[in-house]
């Protein structure tokens, strides 16, 4: 699961039948948008599916000059990528269970989407679907990783409180 500022629209994709989810987050008013994925991880350069961070990093040629830190999403070991080309982007990535989960900002209009992007991926939970139907609309109460309903979102007007649940 994972929260976004209210007044984004949402394609869940359904026509994608290679990914488990891919959900984009777009904005009229905005150009880029915040997509999540969740798919096989991929094969590494020895041609196996890849099962550590390292390998994932080392398998996308998109990596070789961007700026790659370590972070964390939904709790686990992730990766934050920032790349300059062929377009500007900040990607979060980790591996759970044979599957790559990213969160990819596409920063056309950076100042827009990177708080966005921050709070997808602060908000990030792998939850169990019994969980997640526990938890839908709950408001977020800790203030060092989600802010209150009402508190605003630097460089958004809109407080989050739209969640999304992927399955």
């Amino acid at each position: 699961t994972f929260q976004y500022p209210e007044g984004l629209t949402t394609n869940k994709h359904e026509e994608d039948n290679e990914s488990y989810a891919h959900v984009e987050l777009t904005d009229t008013n905005h150009k880029g948008n915040v997509i999540v994925w969740v798919k096989d991880a991929p094969k590494g350069k020895k041609g196996k599916v890849v099962t550590t961070l390292a390998e994932w990093i080392e398998s996308d040629t998109r990596f070789n000059s961007a700026i790659i830190l370590d972070t964390t999403l939904g709790g686990k070991p992730a990766k934050k990528i920032l790349l300059q080309i062929p377009k500007k982007m900040i990607i979060v990535g980790t591996l759970s269970d044979g599957l790559l989960f990213t969160v990819d900002g596409d920063l056309n209009d950076a100042d827009y989407w990177t708080p966005i992007h921050t709070r997808i991926t602060d908000s990030f939970q792998f939850t169990s679907p019994k969980d997640a139907e526990i938890n839908v609309g709950q408001p977020a109460t800790d203030k060092s990783t989600q802010p209150a309903v009402n508190e605003p979102v630097s460089g958004v007007e809109e407080a989050v409180d739209e969640e999304e649940i992927i399955e």
